[in-house]
């Protein structure tokens, strides 16, 4: 396999086109990278070898909707099949949280062969989002933004299509800049590589006078692998244009926020009292550095302190302004703030907002910003920002203390700050903010988020062993032993169900050669089903037969069909950011977990266990159907995904009727009315943005609900009242419990005794359990010893350290005495006597005394 160094040493950038086209290979003398222009250049213009050139001049304007249909539609006339946007929450793609651009969408199923494309070719124009920019948004460089438009067109050579490779590639993206009114003059391509995803290839930057535009790249490898490259089965053409840094282009603003967000930065600056001006002069410099940039803007007219306040209000209005567009849009894509998973992101972006407006003193509320880029935002966003901002005030609040805590006599590292935010929600900013400090730590709150965006789990190690087939619908069938391992038997087909996707496994039995052995577990290993016996394996090559314990299978089935019922309940009930989090489904009982960012209250949970059993009375068909990858996302969206990414060519989707579809690899029932009933047991927060549901289904349920009824009536009859009267009978009750006044608490200080030095108080009283820990609870010193029993028959003793009698030790010396049980600790003991006889008591307390003279 070659490495980057052997594949660019192939010169993979010249191309006849730019040499038709009158473009000549040049170097960079700053970077040193090559570039082809068709006018002579020194640089390649790229940052930092050069300035926003095109800043310097006007152009006519083009909105960012001119821009994105003009790229579209011209791309459809040249055999493109347009292509909707996917979700900017990638949930089809294992490796991360969210869409970082347009070729995420088609990894890794495309691009390894296994699904194929929505169109070949396509264009796309994609929403996407990247953590890695967070530093950089506002005047860091002024042209980065966390959540983008991707415009791309992708050809993939490994499936039917009209595709096309680098000559062609570049052509097409040199005729739509001419065709939006971009001369090839102005035009670099700057010869780069890229690589991510898996997926890598030598790659043109496209700069225009200064700005980077787009990227083409040339993607014909997997990897890097050990620093080396392996040949894809099929090239593909990945291409990115910035929409956004297009509109600025065509636009008469000094940055990408005013052309992009012009409503949201116009209240802002009228607001903090800043008028973009000395943007025009510091802006086109940005790229030279710092230092460059003021001094221009100095030689403009305008003072230094001036122009460092301007840059300094102006940086955190362009990343509120980003931020609450990042915000909008994830929200609405699904996700639920949280401390974790893809939760994270949303809530440091609104973090990081409202620490900037209260740092800039402006009295806006940020939920309002979030308005002003969308028009329709469902409810339920708006209130998980309330929540958010709420839960930032508390924080706040505690903030203070728990930081002076942690940080007392540490220094402060990635590793603390980390610390900080998974235990205690305080993020970096939060952190510096009430040190009042700037932290020692560079960009932790960015590589913080590009942690968090980065999630999946590394695949485990899988042992060498052959693939299984699962043979679903039937509950015997023959085999063969394939494999035999310490931990079990790999068959070579099986009818046992592994442990997977939450469903607990089947179980049953094995059989051979007259011989039986109980299945009690089986596992899923990569592509094998280890079955693990309670008896004795067969041999490798052994002829066996399965059978399974039908109705184990039949109330596994029951709760995962259950389970998807009452996952499409709670969205409906709550709202389209719910999503299933984790489940769990056993004979007995089952489990769901599902994103929502505040506990139900009892009448939510009853709307939505009554929406659940409607579902079932309504006799619903569940069918289970396998299709194209392609096409079941094409027919279903990416709802199918409520368990995760789900891997191979084609899915299983299981359908409830038209209402609810998942892609599901479990056992279910044929019909919504086989569940019968399911019975909420329980609802708890189990995290922040978490909420399970534990349920019942089925013969269980049914079960549970009559033990239930059996309950309340032994209630009702034992209270005198109806079961319609019994929650209040039992709130009058508990009113008047609280009302009564605690019992008064004799006082014994006058009865103590001595002896040795230790002072004594044995006593038989009248009081309950609760008055005699009270009362030793008041007298008990490190030199005393009570002893207290009441009538009936309960005893109590307290024996100070000093004293150095053990309190459990003097316990078994009464009972054995005077018959009875108990224990306890060195200095407090409990027990009960048959015959609470003070006097026998007072001799054993004082001759235990006395023997530790």
């Amino acid at each position: 396999m070659p490495t980057k160094t052997e594949i660019l040493r192939e010169d993979p950038f010249k191309l006849d086109v730019l040499t038709s086209l009158g473009f000549k290979r040049f170097r960079c003398i700053r970077c040193g990278s090559n570039f082809w222009s068709i006018a002579e250049r020194k640089t390649c213009g790229d940052p930092p070898c050069g300035g926003y050139e095109f800043l310097f001049y006007r152009r006519p304007d083009k909105s960012l909707e001119h821009v994105r249909e003009s790229f579209i539609s011209w791309f459809e006339r040249h055999d493109h099949q347009r292509v909707s946007r996917y979700p900017v929450v990638a949930r089809w793609k294992p490796d991360t949280f969210y869409t970082g651009a347009s070729i995420y969408c088609f990894q890794p199923w495309v691009l390894s062969g296994e699904a194929e494309p929505p169109g070949n070719p396509l264009v796309i124009s994609q929403p996407s989002f990247r953590a890695v920019d967070l530093e950089n948004i506002g005047l860091g460089t002024s042209r980065h933004m966390s959540v983008f438009e991707m415009m791309a067109h992708h050809s993939f050579e490994m499936f039917p299509g009209k595709t096309y490779w680098k000559e062609e590639t570049v052509s097409l993206c040199l005729e739509w800049l001419k065709h939006i009114g971009i001369d090839h003059e102005r035009v670099v391509l700057k010869e780069s590589w890229w690589e991510g995803g898996g997926n890598a290839g030598p790659c043109f930057e496209v700069i225009l006078e200064g700005n980077e535009i787009a990227t083409l790249v040339f993607m014909e490898y997997s990897g890097p692998i050990n620093g080396s490259y392996k040949k894809m089965k099929g090239r593909v053409v990945d291409t990115g244009y910035g929409l956004e840094r297009f509109a600025w282009y065509f636009s008469s603003e000094p940055t990408p926020y005013h052309s992009s967000y012009p409503d949201v930065i116009s209240v802002l600056e009228r607001e903090c009292g800043t008028t973009k001006e000395i943007l025009f002069h510091f802006v086109p410099h940005i790229p030279l550095g710092l230092e460059t940039a003021i001094k221009k803007t100095e030689e403009a007219g305008f003072a230094r302190d001036e122009i460092e306040k301007s840059v300094s209000a102006y940086h955190k209005i362009f990343q509120i302004a980003d931020h609450a567009k990042a915000v909008g849009l994830i929200l609405s894509d699904g996700v639920v703030p949280s401390n974790a998973a893809e939760g994270y992101i949303p809530r440091l972006l609104i973090r990081r907002s409202l620490r900037h407006l209260s740092k800039l003193g402006l009295d806006i509320d940020f939920t309002d910003i979030v308005r002003l880029h969308y028009k329709d935002l469902p409810e339920t966003v708006l209130k998980m920002i309330e929540i958010e901002k709420e839960k930032y005030r508390k924080m706040k609040e505690r903030g203070k203390r728990i930081v002076k805590k942690i940080l007392a006599g540490r220094k402060i590292t990635l590793e603390v700050l980390t610390e900080l935010y998974e235990s205690h929600g305080l993020l970096p900013g939060d952190v510096e903010e009430i040190l009042g400090i700037e932290l020692p730590v560079k960009d932790a709150e960015t590589v913080m988020a590009v942690k968090k965006s980065e999630p999946r789990k590394k695949p485990a190690v899988v042992p060498d062993l052959p693939p299984s087939e699962f043979v679903r619908d039937v509950t015997e069938l023959e085999s063969r032993v394939i494999a035999v391992t310490e931990k079990g038997i790999v068959l070579e087909r099986t009818c046992f169900y592994p442990r997977s996707g939450g469903q607990e496994p089947d179980r049953g039995f094995i059989t051979w050669d007259g011989k039986s052995s109980e299945v009690v577990d089986v596992e899923k290993t990569g592509n094998s089903i280890i079955h693990v016996l309670s008896g004795e394996k067969p041999p490798a090559g052994a002829k066996v037969k399965c059978r399974i314990d039908e109705n184990r299978r039949k109330l596994l089935s029951i709760h995962h069909t259950a389970t998807h019922i009452l996952n499409y309940s709670c969205r409906k009930v709550f709202g389209d950011h719910v999503w299933q989090y984790s489940a769990f489904k056993d004979v007995d009982r089952a489990r769901l977990d599902i994103t929502h960012f505040e506990k139900p209250t009892g009448s939510e949970i009853e709307t939505v266990e009554n929406l659940a059993n409607e579902i079932i009375r309504s006799n619903l068909d569940v069918a289970v159907k396998e299709l194209p990858r392609t096409e079941a996302e094409r027919k279903y969206g990416f709802r199918l995904y409520q368990g995760g990414a789900v891997p191979g060519k084609r899915i299983r989707v299981v359908s409830i009727d038209e209402i609810e579809h998942e892609a599901c690899g479990g056992t279910h029932v044929s019909s919504t009315s086989e569940v019968k009933r399911i019975f909420v047991k329980r609802v708890e927060k189990v995290q922040d943005g978490v909420i399970r549901f534990t349920f019942m289904a089925g013969e269980p349920a049914v079960e549970y609900m009559k033990r239930w009824e059996r309950v309340v009536k032994k209630c009702s009859g034992l209270l005198n009242v109806e079961p319609e009267q019994l929650c209040e009978k039992i709130k009058e009750m508990l009113k008047s419990k609280k009302k009564k006044k605690p019992a008064k608490i004799p006082d014994l200080s006058s009865e103590f005794t001595s002896m040795n030095g230790i002072k004594l108080l044995v006593r038989l009283i009248d009081e309950n359990e609760q008055t005699m820990k009270e009362i030793s609870r008041k007298l008990s010193t490190d030199n005393t010893i009570i002893v207290l029993a009441n009538r009936s028959s309960k005893l109590f003793i307290s024996c100070g350290r000093k004293t150095r009698i053990d309190a459990s030790d003097l316990m078994k010396k009464i009972v054995s005495d005077l018959g009875g049980k108990g224990g306890g600790s060195e200095t407090v003991a409990f027990g009960f006597i048959e015959k609470p006889d003070i006097e026998k008591i007072k001799k054993i307390v004082e001759e235990s005394t006395c023997s530790k003279k």
